[in-house]
């Protein structure tokens, strides 16, 4: 009775170190999702090879080239390069930065337009198009949750572009304001801003810089702003703030500071 027992144990055996096999062949859900967010490749800081990435003369009148913006709603940057071998976006928003490429340039030369073109990772994306002389860039960013205004500019050997982030803070007696405080300055002499109020509505500011000395202004939809300071050596850009209510309901006044980070 016992050789039978052992004649039946090992098919038994052999049978189950089968079975036991197979089963760890199955798709582990979990694993192949983990897999799925190892190929998002998230960045931080942006890397030192687009940090370094400078425009070459040849793209100044074409499609090509460097590609600068600013975004409020929270608040981030783009560097766009469409130059060499690289066709990507690098953006960064809220402290993280990420490599966003694209498929929709394959066959494209600089010289061409691009019609929204999709550079995308993840929940990311970014639709950009712009004329095939380079002019008139157009960008859309979509991040989750979030409302983005972009401000964008291409950057030429005769055009430079940088731009800043930062915030502002007014008050006075129970009315207080606070909120990003974003801009682009084009040929060290132009700005264009925009910043967020404390009720969520992005507003679009126009400036000068001349001499080291800003003066940004606009209006929201209850009052009138000006933003106006210095810029240092370092990158750093500060001054004074003030918003004055329209129907002059409330006059507030405070500081504002922003550093460079393109």
């Amino acid at each position: 009775m016992k050789k039978n027992l052992i004649k039946l144990g090992l098919p038994m055996l052999l049978l189950g170190a089968i079975l036991f096999s197979a089963s760890c062949q199955k798709n582990d859900p979990v694993a192949d999702k983990d897999k799925d967010e190892e190929q998002v490749e998230i960045i931080t800081p942006e890397p030192d090879d687009v940090i370094e990435e400078v425009v070459i003369g040849s793209n100044d009148n074409k499609s090509g080239g460097i590609y600068k913006a600013t975004l409020v709603g929270s608040t981030g940057s783009v560097k766009l390069v469409l130059q060499g071998e690289m066709k990507s976006a690098y953006i960064t928003f809220d402290n993280t930065t990420m490599v966003l490429p694209t498929t929709d340039l394959e066959n494209w030369t600089s010289g061409q337009p691009i019609s929204n073109a999709t550079f995308g990772n993840g929940d990311w994306k970014i639709v950009f198009s712009v004329n095939g002389d380079g002019t008139n860039p157009r960008m859309d960013v979509t991040i989750p949750n979030h409302n983005v205004l972009v401000i964008v500019f291409k950057e030429t050997t005769q055009n430079s572009v940088t731009t800043y982030e930062g915030q502002y803070q007014a008050g006075q007696g129970n009315v207080s304001v606070e909120g990003t405080l974003n801009f682009v300055i084009t040929n060290d002499t132009t700005i264009k801003a925009a910043l967020k109020t404390t009720d969520n509505e992005i507003v679009v500011l126009n400036g000068t810089l001349k001499n080291r000395n800003i003066v940004m202004k606009g209006s929201s939809a209850l009052g009138n702003i000006t933003a106006e300071g210095i810029m240092d050596d370092n990158g750093l850009a500060f001054g004074t703030f003030s918003d004055i209510a329209k129907d002059s309901t409330y006059a507030v006044t405070g500081n504002w500071t922003s550093r460079r980070t393109l």
